[in-house]
C-alpha cells in the first residue's frame, strides 16, 4: 500500500499555467494601486475631489501634480484647491483612462503606474477635440502596510 501512495504522488503536478502565492499577491497589490488611481481619475471627473472623498486618505500629504495635462501643485491640500478652481473654469475637463501598467519596485515598497490618458475640456480645447497623454503615477507603501499616492506627472503622448 506504500508503494501505491508514493508513486500516486509522483504523478501530481503544478500545470505551469496556475499562479503561485506570490504571482497571486503581486496582482492583488497591482490591483490595488490602480484602483487608487482609478479613484482619483474618478473624482477628478465628476468634480468630487475633498477632504470628504474616498481617496483622500490615500493620497500622501504632499501630493503633487505636473506636466501639460493639469495645473502643477506641491500639496495634497493644494491639489484640491486647484482643481476646484480649474473645474470652475474648465467644467467639461475629463480624463478618459485607456490603459494603465503598473511597476513594483525588487521591495515591492514603492510603484510607478503609467497611464495612457485621453484629455478633453481643457484650455485651448475646442469642445469636442481631446488629446493623448501618459501619466505616471508614483506610489508607496507606508510602514503600517498601507499604499498611498504620492503625486502624479502628465507628459504629452502616449505609447
Amino acid at each position: 500500500m506504500a508503494i501505491l501512495l508514493a508513486h500516486s504522488a509522483l504523478h501530481i503536478s503544478v500545470p505551469p499555467t496556475t499562479t503561485t502565492a506570490g504571482e497571486d499577491f503581486l496582482n492583488a497589490t497591482t490591483d490595488h494601486i490602480e484602483s487608487l488611481v482609478h479613484n482619483l481619475i474618478h473624482s477628478v471627473n465628476t468634480h468630487t475631489l475633498s477632504t470628504d472623498s474616498p481617496i483622500w486618505p490615500f493620497m500622501s500629504p504632499s501630493f503633487y501634480t505636473r506636466g501639460t495635462a493639469c495645473p502643477s501643485t506641491a500639496s495634497r491640500l493644494e491639489t484640491m484647491y486647484t482643481f476646484q478652481g480649474y473645474w470652475a473654469e474648465h467644467p467639461d475637463y475629463f480624463l478618459h483612462t485607456e490603459s494603465m501598467y503598473t511597476v513594483l519596485n525588487s521591495k515591492m515598497n514603492t510603484a510607478t503606474v503609467f497611464v495612457n490618458v485621453e484629455i478633453g475640456g481643457g484650455p485651448a480645447m475646442e469642445e469636442g477635440l481631446s488629446r493623448q497623454a501618459v501619466s505616471i503615477y508614483e506610489a508607496a507603501k507606508s510602514k503600517d502596510g498601507s499604499w498611498s499616492l504620492n503625486g502624479v506627472t502628465t507628459t504629452p503622448g502616449g505609447w
